[in-house]
């Protein structure tokens, strides 16, 4: 499933699914730095 991710501040990122499905999740330090990485 197609999945993009959208970092709003620090440790906070939006993972979007396809068009209309959202999901808002706090990450914790080591998925923040493997988001930067993906990004």
């Amino acid at each position: 499933m197609h999945r993009e991710l959208w970092c709003l501040k620090e440790k906070i990122c939006i993972f979007k699914y396809g068009w209309d499905r959202t999901e808002k999740v706090i990450l914790t330090e080591i998925h923040s730095y493997c988001a930067k990485i993906m990004l």
